[in-house]
């Protein structure tokens, strides 16, 4: 398979090549004195130079003609330079590799090893600063590269073989490394897919595309969206398939991605370079190693200012801060003041308190602590994974409100714990920032602080307590009046005044419209202060409905009328209870039904029953004589209801039954003959007949 590198990004490139498979075994001899082609000025020409019979390469007339090529097999680079002022004729001469490709990070020792498992764990979205505009993508996942600037052929990368566990960790790690810049360091590709400046990283155990296997690799200087020059790889399987190698290895090509940092050499006594790496300092609490170098498993893992891969310690230094805020990456904005009148107040809650915060390179955070008087522990520690991969080497100092220094704490651990004790009552400032590692200096090593995270915890033992106070809660109906009661302190103010019969004292009416909260704020007889709340919640009142609303009935019949909406009923004028009630007024009456809630509330409604009443005074409708003299006869007429009825009948002699049907009939009898007769009912209007 042809094996390929592409162009250089720190300067703007013309030339591509292309390594053929004849190059991995011929060698390529360079030379100092100059190799002459002569090119085309217009269109694009694709040629092999007569001397390096193992290149293509590709000139674009649209761009200046200038550029690098390289030969990673040989770990050898050439720039092209013009001849002539004509540009028609250009030469090659030898650079340093390491200005244009990381092209052999080393492994690490492997000490520590993590076997591959064999199902991949599922990556989960991580993201060290979501919303961040700048992202750094971290490639678990594996997919199909082609790229002709790293191969000319495409090529799968397997998923890392790796549990979510180990996942997390690894990103974990590089986001801490990061942690100080603007930029978010995702497992997510649709985090970086929305990204609008993006970078990435494969993570694999595929490696045999490039020909042998480095802890990683990257081209120098990418910067922002340049996809032709993504992604940098970390190869896990020469990372002993380990989190803490493989994501020293991830911030380390990430590294040059995007800031272009180059590699931070070593170097002897005489100032003479040593090893392209820098491979860390010291041992155990003490142990350091630059990331642009390649010091695997080390305690600290710091960006530096330090010589790089020149020939002497004193040529090209390489000021990692300041290299990255030039380059793209920049401080993020400072989460926490800088001094006593920006600090931010801890909250103290059962007399303890924790916060977090990000040290910037010369940033301070400073956070304030209140006390009635007594004793004060405050614990600062960086981040770390179980102990290592720490970035930042933490300096408390501890002033009172005046700016007079109580304590000053910079040992050589990872963390620190200070307790102090006898204070008086007042402010305290916490003053947070990253300090310098070791008191010696490497050979080309300049000293800056450390950055990264911190996690700050802390106690306080006051000489005196501040009340508890105590209030009742209560529940009304709206309209009514309830009474609070507090205790536990020597005086009170309550808020809002909404509703209260005042705003001050131990007992308090109160009748708010709405469920209102009521803060307490009680003095205790030593001046300090404690508070609590009140909630008067307003239940509704019940919606009482009547069935029917309205009826008419006549005189002398009942009515039924039914309630609802609530759970206990009582009836006016009647007296009676329940939601269902019979009546039978005499007169049109409206009853009131009185429903009370389960909560206590009442509320009302009304049903009206019309009485009908009719007149008694009922006119005969028909007549019909028994008799052919008429001396008996059968009368009949309508029933009014509940009216009782009296037949009349003159002259006198005859007799009158009424018998109630339906209808009424009436049966008149003992009549004389040749006699008019006159029947009135209830005093209706008369019938006459006269019988024969």
């Amino acid at each position: 398979m042809k094996k390929t590198v592409g162009l250089v990004l720190a300067i703007i490139l013309a030339l591509m090549f292309v390594l053929s498979a004849g190059a991995q075994t011929k060698p390529i001899s360079f030379h100092y004195h100059e190799r002459r082609v002569t090119v085309r000025h217009k269109g694009i020409e694709s040629f092999t130079h007569p001397s390096y019979p193992g290149y293509r390469f590709v000139v674009d007339s649209d761009r200046v003609y200038k550029g690098i090529a390289i030969d990673k097999f040989h770990h050898r680079a050439m720039r092209m330079i013009y001849l002539s002022k004509g540009k028609d004729s250009i030469a090659w001469l030898p650079i340093d590799i390491q200005k244009v490709l990381c092209d052999k990070m080393a492994t690490p020792p492997m000490p520590m090893q993590s076997p591959p498992v064999t199902i991949p764990g599922i990556v989960p979205s991580l993201q060290s600063l979501p919303g961040c505009p700048y992202v750094l993508y971290m490639n678990f996942s594996g997919g199909r590269i082609y790229n002709i600037n790293w191969c000319d052929t495409a090529f799968t990368c397997a998923a890392a073989q790796l549990t979510t566990a180990q996942i997390i960790e690894t990103w974990a790690r590089v986001a801490e490394k990061y942690r100080l810049f603007n930029v978010n360091i995702t497992t997510d590709s649709n985090v970086y897919n929305a990204a609008k400046y993006k970078g990435y990283c494969m993570i694999t155990p595929t490696w045999q595309w490039y020909g042998e296997l480095p802890g990683g690799v990257s081209f120098v200087g990418a910067g922002w969206n340049l996809i032709a020059y993504n992604p940098c790889f970390s190869f896990t399987t020469g990372l002993a398939n380990t989190p803490q190698y493989i994501a020293e290895a991830t911030a380390h090509e990430f590294g040059h991605l995007i800031p272009g940092f180059i590699h931070h050499g070593q170097f002897n006594s005489s100032c003479v370079n040593i090893n392209q790496y820098n491979q860390g300092h010291g041992s155990g609490i003490n142990g350091w190693a630059p990331i642009m170098g390649s010091g695997y498993g080390f305690q600290w893992d710091l960006w530096a200012d330090s010589a790089t891969t020149a020939a002497t310690c004193y040529l090209q230094p390489q000021h990692d801060y300041k290299q990255a805020n030039s380059n793209g990456l920049t401080y993020r904005v400072d989460d926490i003041g800088n001094n006593i009148n920006t600090a931010r107040a801890e909250t103290i809650i059962n007399n303890s308190f924790s916060d977090s915060g990000v040290i910037t390179p010369g940033d301070t955070d400073v956070l304030k602590i209140s006390t009635t008087g007594g004793s004060l522990t405050v614990n600062v520690n960086p981040w770390s994974w179980n102990g290592s991969g720490t970035c930042l080497l933490p300096k408390m100092v501890i002033k009172n409100s005046a700016g007079q220094i109580i304590s000053i704490d910079t040992p050589n651990t990872i963390g620190i714990t200070r307790t102090i004790t006898g204070l008086p009552s007042g402010s305290y400032y916490v003053f947070i920032t990253g300090r310098y590692l070791i008191s010696w200096l490497d050979y080309g090593y300049k000293l800056i602080p450390t950055a990264g995270q911190f996690y700050i915890t802390g106690t306080i033992t006051q000489t005196a307590q501040p009340p508890v106070i105590q209030v009742n809660n209560s529940s009304i109906c709206k309209g009514q009046t309830t009474t609070l009661i507090v205790s536990g302190g020597s005086s009170y103010s309550w808020t809002p005044g909404t509703g209260l019969s005042a705003t001050s004292g131990a007992t308090i009416l109160a009748s708010p419209t709405v469920t209102t909260t009521y803060t307490i704020v009680g003095t205790g007889s030593n001046g300090l202060s404690g508070s609590t709340t009140s909630i008067v919640t307003i239940n509704p009142p019940p919606t009482i409905t009547t069935s029917p609303s309205s009826q008419t009935i006549s005189a002398g019949k009942t009515a039924q009328i039914v309630a609802s909406g609530a759970s206990v009923y009582s009836w006016s004028p009647t007296g009676l209870t329940g939601s269902d009630v019979t009546v039978s007024p005499a007169i049109s009456t409206t009853y009131t039904v009185t429903g009370t809630s389960s909560t206590g509330c009442t509320s009302t409604s009304t049903a009206i029953v019309d009485v009908t009443t009719t007149s008694c005074a009922t006119p005969v409708t028909t007549l019909k004589f028994n008799t052919a003299n008429r001396t008996s006869a059968l009368l009949q007429f309508p029933d009014n209801g509940a009216c009782s009825y009296t037949g009349t009948i003159t002259p006198a002699g005859g007799i009158v039954t009424i018998q109630k049907s339906s209808p009424n009939q009436v049966h008149v009898t003992g009549l004389k003959t040749q006699t008019l007769y006159t029947l009135t009912i209830n005093g209706g209007v008369p019938v006459q007949f006269k019988t024969q």
